[in-house]
């Protein structure tokens, strides 16, 4: 896995990227004075500390099963509240929240089912759920074209750590399934910067790694994915990478009592 800088560094990353969606959402909520807000699978408290920023006055709770994550999360978010729990089985009464959240977290839920019976009891009726995003890996799209294989590994090895690699496109259906109404689900457009920052292909590049590590490769798919990451880099420094993960949104509406 990982270490917890590196992490820390992609969900800023990622928060980057999905920026406009989250003022998007937000601002078309109809919430209470001082709503109560958790965000589920919080990870180092990236995106909480920004929905809190947007919506003053909020009460907001963050849980992850990562308890290093959570204590930097507090750390650097000190008015917010975070705790270490399974998303399986949170620590709330029913009909907690305003409003759930989650962000680059359904992707990795197990149980799944369970893990949206257990956030669709914390919202209140009339309440909101957000997924903000979710990606799509099955749509990944490389280019130049030689790199078209990285998408089928990257899916592969992701699917044998259990990730639910095209839970972006299945967004509508499970909120639907789990009651809410008014459901609207959209995918994020794409933009790209060339040339790439370092950091942003080194954490990239370092990402890629972690994923392939899963997967137990033949000698003939080592050598590929050699050649691969060869080209990749030879592509960055040339500006003709572009990687399009599709990245799904959803949100739903909890029938008030």
């Amino acid at each position: 896995m990982p270490d917890l800088y590196l992490l820390h560094q992609r969900y800023q990353q990622q928060a980057e990227w999905t920026h406009s969606i989250r003022q998007y959402l937000l601002a078309k909520l109809a919430l209470p004075l001082n709503p109560r807000v958790l965000e589920v699978g919080c990870g180092t408290g990236v995106i909480l500390a920004e929905v809190a920023r947007q919506l003053p006055g909020c009460l907001a709770f963050g849980i992850d099963i990562d308890i290093a994550a959570v204590q930097l999360a507090q750390r650097k978010s000190p008015f917010n509240s975070y705790a270490q729990c399974n998303a399986a089985d949170l620590p709330f009464p029913d009909g907690s929240f305003d409003l759930v959240c989650c962000h680059y977290f359904l992707l990795w839920a197990n149980p799944l089912q369970q893990i949206l019976q257990e956030i669709n009891r914390q919202i209140k009726p009339g309440g909101t759920l957000i997924a903000f995003a979710e990606p799509d890996y099955g749509g990944r799209i490389d280019h130049p074209p030689q790199l078209a294989p990285l998408a089928e590994l990257q899916e592969r090895s992701l699917r044998v750590r259990g990730a639910h690699t095209r839970i972006g496109r299945e967004l509508g259906q499970h909120l639907l399934q789990m009651g809410l109404e008014r459901v609207e689900t959209g995918v994020l457009g794409g933009q790209w910067q060339f040339p790439a920052t370092q950091d942003a292909d080194d954490t990239e590049n370092a990402i890629l790694q972690d994923d392939l590590e899963a997967l137990t490769l033949t000698t003939v798919e080592s050598e590929l994915v050699q050649q691969l990451i060869t080209l990749d880099e030879e592509a960055c420094r040339q500006g003709t990478r572009l990687i399009y993960l599709p990245t799904f949104y959803a949100v739903g509406f909890k029938p008030a009592a």
